[in-house]
């Protein structure tokens, strides 16, 4: 409803200097959720977040600058608050406060080293608490960034082995990927993301297809099983794929040794 958001985003301007830190999360989520970007209002909600951060918890930092990011708003003063705040509150943040802050810095390409080292620090003892999102999540968060923190991965690979049936598509082409992208090599992992993804591939869109097979190519890691499964579903979306769907995945078989005709004449 337009008129309504667009009345409710008015009257927030006006007494957002009032607002407390949960009014001012919740409004920035609300609009956020609703993909609303209403810079007045963004505006207002930071000018009042930069005067009250200290009265931030956790959720209320995670849900700000989930919101921010959500519609790609880079407020460098605001996110450069939320970082150190968060720092400072970093012990209190769960397992979604902290996989969340990751994703939106990794969102708006702010690469924040003292948040990065608080979350990782954070992160790993508190990783049986991690669902399949969060670990996905803060994977790729990091491999977006380019900071190749080996501890970190290796206790996100440690811990998704037991919920990889929970990743859906999206999240097993996702962590392959930024395994990928940093050039870590966990090969129960990577076993582990193909036996799924072999059984999932259906449900693959064409750039996770496209995406599973460059980064299977990048970490050099075979299985034929998975190459030939990728291909059937690649020819069925073969009107999906967009130009740079077709050039990974050209270029992934190619790098693979993999041999398969019929692809690369629907590919051309």
């Amino acid at each position: 409803d337009g008129p309504l958001m667009e009345a409710i985003a008015a009257q927030a301007c006006n007494l957002c200097a009032q607002f407390h830190a949960q009014n001012l999360g919740n409004s920035a989520w609300a609009f956020a959720k609703l993909r609303i970007k209403h810079r007045p209002l963004l505006a207002a909600i930071s000018a009042a977040a930069l005067r009250k951060l200290g009265e931030f918890a956790p959720q209320h930092l995670t849900n700000t600058a989930w919101s921010f990011a959500h519609l790609h708003v880079s407020d460098s003063p605001l996110m450069d608050a939320i970082a150190a705040s968060s720092v400072a509150r970093i012990g209190a943040c769960n397992a979604q406060n902290l996989a969340n802050i990751a994703w939106a810095f990794a969102t708006l390409a702010l690469k924040n080293m003292p948040l990065l080292a608080a979350i990782s620090s954070a992160a790993m003892p508190k990783m049986p608490m991690f669902q399949a999102q969060h670990l996905s999540n803060t994977a790729w968060s990091f491999s977006t960034l380019g900071v190749a923190d080996l501890p970190l991965m290796d206790a996100i690979a440690s811990a998704a082995g037991s919920s990889i049936g929970n990743f859906g598509a999206q999240g097993l082409a996702n962590t392959l990927w930024s395994y990928a992208k940093l050039g870590v090599q966990n090969e129960p992992l990577f076993e582990a993301i193909s036996g799924e993804a072999l059984r999932t591939l259906g449900q693959y869109d064409p750039q996770a297809l496209s995406s599973t097979a460059w980064s299977l190519a990048i970490l050099k890691f075979s299985n034929s099983p998975l190459f030939t499964a990728i291909s059937a579903q690649s020819m069925r979306k073969i009107r999906q794929l967009q130009p740079q769907d077709i050039s990974n995945t050209a270029w992934s078989f190619a790098k693979m040794g993999v041999l398969d005709e019929p692809l690369m004449e629907g590919l051309s």
